[in-house]
């Protein structure tokens, strides 16, 4: 490291001006990556810093994305069974009706062949009375 030698030594008359403007562009030049070599550290934080933020946005997207797509299924599936439990209640009211059509109609059947054996009778009485 003579540019710290050169550094400790004071500036006389003596040394020869080529001597002193060589030690002070050294001095330039450490001084010169020093700044050079902070300013990369700076940089290469908040580089550090901003991928780190691009990161937990991305991974708060990604949650939220995934949140609505869980949400979506549950409405689905929500809906499938709402839609099921009408089905199952629609198809109790449909047999109940069915079968309460079944009764009437019985009863219809009922009343036809009590009338048709009643005309039967007449017609068996009138015919055998004659």
């Amino acid at each position: 490291m003579p540019a710290k030698r050169l550094q400790a030594a004071s500036y006389s008359g003596g040394e020869s001006d080529t001597e002193w403007v060589a030690f002070q562009a050294q001095v330039k030049i450490q001084k010169l990556r020093k700044e050079r070599d902070q300013q990369m550290a700076a940089v290469i934080t908040d580089a550090e810093n901003a991928l780190k933020e691009i990161k937990a946005r991305a991974a708060a997207v990604h949650a939220k994305q995934l949140q609505e797509k869980v949400k979506f299924k549950s409405q689905c599936v929500n809906n499938i069974c709402q839609s099921l439990e009408r089905r199952q209640a629609i198809e109790a009211q449909m047999v109940e009706l069915i079968a309460d059509t079944h009764a009437k109609v019985r009863e219809v059947e009922d009343v036809i062949m009590a009338g048709y054996e009643g005309r039967e009778l007449e017609a068996s009485g009138t015919s055998s009375a004659t």
